[in-house]
């Protein structure tokens, strides 16, 4: 392929992702504002989302290992190297969402009858595994994630109360 066809097949592929990201959004804010209408909200609390996402890659840590062991073997199998250019995205990416989380880190998450609504997704009751109780936190555990929620007296018993109520 001729070098400006390549250009120009990567210019339509650029603006088709930011078309589709922007309707993304649209999708999720219509979404989240429906789904915060639609239900009772109990209490607000406060979610660390650094420390929720700390607590994630460390649940997760063998299989987000698998996947950069299987990305790098991908990469040498076709390309028969891997070069600094093939690591920089990811490093990028990682630096990119860890900032983003430790700039924004406190968000403000609704305990509800149903679940609790967290940037507009509602992680039903029956969804949390474990609870564990730390210094300033109680740590929510699903089964792909670790949510950490500011401590606080009245939070911790209607969470109970909650997650009692699901496990019978």
């Amino acid at each position: 392929m001729d070098t400006s066809i390549m250009d120009l097949v990567m210019i339509v592929i650029a603006i088709i992702t930011i078309i589709g990201s922007f309707l993304f959004i649209l999708h999720l804010i219509f979404k989240y504002s429906k789904i915060r209408k639609s239900i009772e909200v109990i209490k607000d609390v406060k979610v660390d989302l650094f420390k929720s996402l700390e607590e994630s890659i460390k649940k997760n840590f063998f299989l987000i290992v698998l996947g950069l062991c299987l990305y790098f073997g991908v990469l040498y199998i076709v390309t028969g190297t891997v070069r600094i250019i093939h690591i920089l995205p990811i490093a990028v990416c990682w630096v990119g969402i860890s900032l983003i989380y430790y700039l924004k880190r406190e968000v403000t998450a609704y305990v509800c009858k149903d679940g609790l609504l967290i940037h507009g997704f509602l992680y039903s009751w029956k969804e949390f595994k474990d609870v564990k109780i730390e210094k300033n936190y109680i740590m929510l555990t699903t089964s792909i994630q670790r949510i950490a929620i500011k401590r606080e007296k009245d939070i911790e018993k209607i969470l109970k109360n909650y997650l009692n109520r699901w496990k019978r």
